[in-house]
């Protein structure tokens, strides 16, 4: 029953959560090759599995190899994951100033023919590395670890990690699990890695990271029990695996935007299969230097030239540059400002002014009398009390690296004011007439 258990843990939060990718998981087996993805299926009845993975590190006996041929491929010529890999390990070699990796294309009996880089070549094996995607077809008895990396600390949204023993409860990410053996799990609460011996577990599961979006948004991978009796499930996630006399698994299928909670018994189920989500919507944080904002994902924000004509307010029609022209009345705009209050959003008003008038204004000297036939000036102006009457409303949140984003809708085309009160901030966006509108990409 102990070995049963095992096998099951390992498909139930050894890869909850992985967002494809972005935190791929490393699979170490006991003869040394290691595969970055994850566990697609695992088979209860006969302690089989299948790893689906898109990098592979592993040992070649000599007489194994049926034919090679290196090509020193030049850096411009490198497909863009051979060419972040070969930087990010500094595998670059250099002749006469050109840069290349030499790839080795191998015909390996009884697999396919791929590129590898060779990391170390022996008189009896050849250990190497390649970048291609594939299936194999393992014991689940010959793996040694499981790992995967942090979390990015710019994704919003994931799947926690749950681990209770009888005395403490930890959420976050399982970094490593050794199976039948122990594994370590960093807790969001205290920002601490533990690690739990297997004995101590009393139940592991899943839980949204972003209580703010649903979970089936959340989770890159989805789970599907088969059955002894011949029937399977619906793609759902596997949320509780419970340990102890009564061990029972509960899992959970979309309903609406909710679950619909299940549970089924452990000895009923033959294999567990993961499948990729197609609703899987990651969302990432944009990290920006103090007083830096940006509106969509795609214009930076600065301030607006603001001056005064006693209670109203116009930008400078001298210095325009700063407008942001946007392609829908959705906005959303990220900055980091420290100690940022209110904000109000109100819809620029027109009011034509004389241009002598104007002109004295803006210099200090003394209002003419407007002349005949004087031409005017039309200023986009907005006062305190547009600000706090407007009815946009404008919903706010902060991410755990401080980037606060404001979202709302624009009701109407023009030009509009997003006023920062105590930082006497002025952003300007316009909002163009539908025909006018340039095309959101």
């Amino acid at each position: 029953m102990k070995t049963f258990r095992y096998i099951l843990t390992l498909s139930v939060f050894a890869l909850a959560g992985l967002p494809l990718l972005a935190q791929r998981e490393t699979i170490r087996m006991k003869d040394g090759t290691e595969y970055v993805g994850y566990i697609s299926r695992q088979n209860y009845v006969d302690g089989t599995g299948e790893i689906t993975y898109t990098r592979i590190t592993r040992s070649i006996a000599i007489e194994d190899i049926l034919s090679r041929q290196t090509d020193n491929r030049e850096e411009e010529k490198l497909s863009a994951e051979w060419l972040a890999w070969a930087r990010e390990n500094d595998k670059l070699e250099s002749l006469r100033d050109v840069s290349y990796l030499p790839l080795t294309v191998m015909t390996v009996k009884g697999d396919i023919s791929r590129e590898y880089y060779v990391l170390l070549s022996g008189s009896k094996q050849v250990r190497c590395f390649s970048i291609s995607s594939g299936k194999a077809n393992v014991a689940m008895g010959d793996i040694e670890s499981v790992s995967k990396p942090e979390r990015d600390n710019t994704l919003l949204t994931d799947i926690n990690d749950v681990l209770q023993t009888e005395t403490n409860t930890y959420t976050g990410v399982i970094r490593e699990q050794q199976p039948g053996a122990r594994i370590t799990i960093w807790n969001n609460a205290d920002r601490v890695l533990y690690a739990i011996d297997y004995a101590e577990i009393r139940s592991v599961g899943k839980s949204a990271f972003n209580p703010d979006y649903p979970i089936w948004e959340q989770a890159a991978c989805l789970e599907r029990l088969h059955f002894k009796a011949g029937w399977s499930t619906e793609p759902g996630l596997i949320m509780e695996n419970g340990f102890g006399a009564d061990i029972n698994l509960l899992f959970a299928v979309p309903s609406g935007k909710g679950s619909d909670l299940r549970q089924y018994k452990y000895e009923d189920i033959a294999s567990v299969e993961k499948i990729p989500n197609p609703a899987y919507a990651p969302r990432y944080d944009i990290i920006l230097p103090e007083g830096e904002a940006r509106v969509n994902r795609d214009s930076t924000l600065v301030a607006a030239d603001i001056l005064s004509l006693g209670d109203v307010f116009f930008l400078n029609p001298d210095k325009t540059e700063a407008v942001a022209k946007l392609a829908s009345p959705a906005v959303s705009i990220e900055t980091h400002i420290s100690g940022l209050a209110d904000v109000y959003v109100a819809k620029a008003e027109e009011t034509p002014m004389y241009q002598s008038i104007y002109e004295a204004q803006m210099s200090g000297q003394r209002i003419p009398k407007p002349q005949k036939n004087e031409p005017v000036v039309t200023l986009e102006t907005f006062t305190y009390k547009a600000l706090i009457e407007s009815d946009v409303e404008i919903t706010r949140s902060e991410s755990i690296n401080g980037t606060i984003k404001l979202e709302f809708t624009l009701p109407e085309p023009g030009t509009w004011f997003v006023y920062l009160r105590k930082k006497n901030v002025c952003w300007v966006l316009c909002l163009p007439p539908a025909e006018d509108a340039p095309i959101a990409e």
